[in-house]
């Protein structure tokens, strides 16, 4: 599904993929167009990939936890983006849909806060990642991100939090 821009709140997920996760130096949020095939191929993946995940969120072992999904959220009027992609953490499912608290403040929409219990549609995800012995399972959107920076310009939290993801 493409989406007139995406907003990815880079160093406000680096920071919730892991509490202990240093924060990057660089703006908090990305301007990303919605015409990033590598964006929204990981999209379509992690919709697709999404059952197995709660499989696995729903069963977790013993060294598995911190499970969030990225979901887009609507942009207030007037603010220039379409959605803003939000990451969702302490998921459960009750009455047949699915609720995540927001991981971080949002910048284009006010009447949601850091902490809000939201539902959300398994469908629309953009993204989903949990921790595993201590390493990053999934969130291939920041990982993307992260790639687009040439390597040389990552300062020591964008290293530190690169080496994290498990090997693909």
């Amino acid at each position: 599904m493409k989406k007139p821009v995406f907003l990815l709140a880079c160093c406000c997920l680096l920071l919730s993929c892991a509490k202990k996760a240093p924060q990057a130096a660089e703006s908090p949020t990305r301007h990303i167009s919605g015409e990033d095939e590598g964006l929204n191929q990981i999209s379509r993946e992690a919709r697709e990939s999404f059952p197995e995940f709660a499989r696995k969120m729903s069963d977790p072992g013993p060294d598995e936890g911190d499970f969030r999904v990225k979901y887009p959220f609507q942009a207030e009027p007037g603010s220039a983006f379409g959605y803003e992609h939000i990451w969702l953490e302490d998921i459960f499912f009750e009455d047949g849909r699915y609720y995540g608290t927001l991981s971080n403040r949002p910048y284009y929409i006010s009447s949601l806060q850091a902490g809000d219990v939201v539902p959300f549609e398994a469908e629309l995800i953009s993204d989903w990642m949990y921790i595993k012995a201590g390493q990053i399972v999934g969130g291939c959107s920041v990982k993307y991100l992260i790639k687009q920076i040439p390597e040389p310009g990552w300062d020591e939290g964008t290293r530190i939090l690169y080496r994290r993801f498990a090997p693909d």
